[in-house]
């Protein structure tokens, strides 16, 4: 402990070297500018890079599209207020905002558009539903015809930068709905984007292997594997799982990748929701960079703050639905020739109808038919009312029993319940019209539905009283079995039955 002689020998040392002190704080004022400057320096790269990133990636159609820094800072400036405000979304009013997504080979450059989704945001109902336009669809668009997929390209070489905006439109009178934003991205965006925030958790629905998978060097990767149940990926195995178009099991065409690459967002979006990846700042500094070289939407900032929220107030886990365009549902046909390949077409409402490529009526999109065909109503009606139609689809494979002795009824139930004509069909219905635990059916017939999930009774009611093809059915619907009601075994597991007597 020092004593009072050092205290004073310490103090007369101070006051014999005051340069010494002075230096001292001229270091310490130094270090401190030089921090404050650092941090200074940080801050307006950061600030810069959330600007010229805003005028890269939030883009307006009506302005020339930017080629240099510059450009991308001066438009970046004009959007600075919304980064950090709020923005209502359009639609939102009504109840819907649709938001065509597009996957590309490069961004801002003519090609194919290799994904084209349509996401609506149900804000009532805190659902989102996603439907697939497929790729090879036959349209007109100024005067020449092609697949959809060429429809981008074609728009960007007669105005560049009007591609996403061009399609969209296109889809809008199409379909009957508007189409209110379009966001646009290249695969490699999409691969990067994953790994970023740490990889996703995929929950496959449907095993199968792809042999013929093109790898980055013009050769072919190894069997690609995939086993129904969860997995984890990075960026690269997601997106081989969501553009894989040769695997076995059913898994090999258009639709079933359409429909992989809409499980890959919902797996996505789930992701981005349980984590905040806008903690780190390095984390963010890296979105930002991707978000600028690899994605184009005509969505503001403001407004995408609105999505996010909307994101994060749902369960996508039981609130994302899907609709898959398929061949096959009723208003989808697809034929091949000399001129257009291997195509899909509006049905024809007649089978005598010509289906050739050079003599439609109103079976290719974009072309107005003389009298409104079946399937392009069908069509439109399936996503004019998208969410009705996601929450059949995803019904269609409950298991249902149809049981009768000698029903007149029955196989008129078996039809509707099964008619493609409808929005879906679903696929797991039985018909056992010799159920001798059932009294020989009396005239007129006592039919009564029993929902054991009351989730399914709405769907069942509208598949029952559309009357489209005169098929009245008088029906009692009860939620638990009566105890006279005796299963065959292989209908246990049925959660829908149709007991006829």
């Amino acid at each position: 402990m020092p004593t009072q002689l050092d205290k004073d020998d310490i103090t007369k040392l101070n006051r014999a070297n005051p340069e010494q002190k002075h230096g001292f704080k001229k270091n310490f004022n130094r270090t401190l500018t030089a921090i404050i400057l650092f941090v200074l320096c940080g801050l307006s790269y950061f600030l810069f890079l959330v600007i010229s990133t805003s005028g890269q990636v939030f883009t307006n159609t009506d302005e020339p599209s930017c080629s240099n820094w510059f450009c991308n800072v001066r438009n970046g400036f004009s959007r600075l207020p919304q980064v950090f405000g709020g923005a209502r979304l359009k639609g939102q009013s009504e109840g819907r905002t649709n938001i065509l997504v597009l996957g590309v080979d490069a961004t801002g450059e003519s090609g194919l558009s290799d994904t084209i989704l349509i996401a609506s945001l149900y804000h009532k109902e805190k659902k989102i539903v996603t439907v697939n336009i497929p790729r090879d669809t036959l349209v007109e668009y100024k005067g020449n015809r092609s697949k959809i997929n060429e429809l981008y390209g074609d728009a960007e070489g007669f105005r560049s930068g009007s591609g996403a905006t061009e399609l969209a439109t296109f889809l809008s009178k199409e379909l009957g709905i508007d189409i209110q934003y379009w966001a646009l991205t290249n695969f490699q965006g999409s691969e990067k984007l994953v790994d970023i925030v740490g990889g996703i958790d995929v929950d496959i629905d449907n095993s199968f292997t792809d042999c013929e998978y093109p790898s980055k060097f013009y050769t072919y990767l190894p069997c690609q594997n995939f086993k129904k149940g969860m997995e984890s990926m990075n960026g690269e195995r997601a997106l081989v799982y969501a553009r894989s178009r040769h695997g076995d099991n059913g898994e090999g065409s258009d639709f079933a990748r359409s429909r992989r690459q809409s499980i890959v967002i919902q797996a996505l979006l789930q992701k981005v929701k349980n984590q905040n990846v806008f903690q780190s700042l390095s984390k963010f500094t890296e979105i930002l960079n991707l978000l600028g070289n690899n994605v184009r939407t005509n969505i503001t900032p403001g407004e995408l703050k609105s999505v996010v929220s909307f994101g994060k107030e749902i369960d996508l886990k039981t609130s994302f639905l899907r609709v898959n365009w398929a061949v096959g549902n009723g208003f989808l046909c697809d034929t091949q020739d000399q001129t257009f390949g291997y195509y899909i077409y509006y049905c024809a409402d007649k089978v005598s109808d010509n289906d050739s490529s050079s003599n439609f009526n109103g079976q290719v999109m974009g072309v107005k038919p003389l009298i409104q065909t079946k399937a392009k109503n069908l069509a439109q009606k399936s996503i004019q009312n998208l969410l009705e139609q996601a929450m059949l689809d995803k019904t269609a494979g409950t298991e249902i029993a149809i049981l009768g002795n000698g029903a007149k009824s029955a196989q008129k139930i078996y039809n509707v319940l099964t008619d493609h004509q409808f929005f879906s069909s679903f696929s797991s219905v039985s018909i056992n019209n010799y159920y001798t635990k059932i009294p020989v059916t009396p005239t007129p017939e006592k039919i009564t539905v029993y929902i054991l999930d009351k989730n399914l009774e709405k769907t069942i009611k509208e598949r029952l009283d559309d009357n489209t093809n005169s098929n009245y059915i008088n029906y009692t619907i009860k939620n638990e079995l009566d105890p006279k009601v005796v299963l065959p075994i292989k209908n246990q597991t049925a959660k829908i039955i149709f007991w006829l007597e």
